[in-house]
């Protein structure tokens, strides 16, 4: 199942209130995926515009997936945003994703309890710190 963007605070309502929450749960071995609020929505807690052009975090996710996800996360400020989240412990440890735009290019990215901002390979990334 591959969900879109949007808003995730919209999309998660309307499922919840149709119970596909938890049809998808039931479900959930069959592989899941999505783009910005489509990727968010699996994990606990992300960043998100959701709300407005004002970033915020966002913690009543599925929680099919532990911890936070970052979308678009070499844009507007959000690697900045998610990094200072993390940090402060407002959002936990998760994944970041971005690429330009084009899904050819998206490169993904671990934010760990220690601070430190790793790729997906565990390489550390210089100079990537939770701030």
């Amino acid at each position: 199942m591959f969900v879109g963007g949007g808003s995730v605070a919209n999309m998660l309502a309307v499922w919840r209130v149709h119970a596909l929450d938890v049809a998808l749960r039931a479900a959930w071995e069959v592989v899941l995926g999505g783009t910005s609020a489509g990727a968010i929505c699996w994990f606990e807690a992300g960043l998100t515009d959701s709300f407005g052009p004002q970033l915020r975090t966002w913690s009543d996710g599925l929680g099919f997936l532990p911890g936070s996800f970052c979308p678009h996360y070499d844009r507007d400020r959000r690697r900045e945003r998610y990094l200072e989240e993390v940090a402060g412990q407002r959002l936990p440890a998760g994944l970041a994703c971005g690429g330009g735009g084009d899904h050819r290019n998206e490169r993904m990215y671990g934010s760990q309890s220690d601070g430190l901002l790793r790729q997906g390979n565990g390489d550390d990334l210089a100079g990537e710190r939770c701030a």
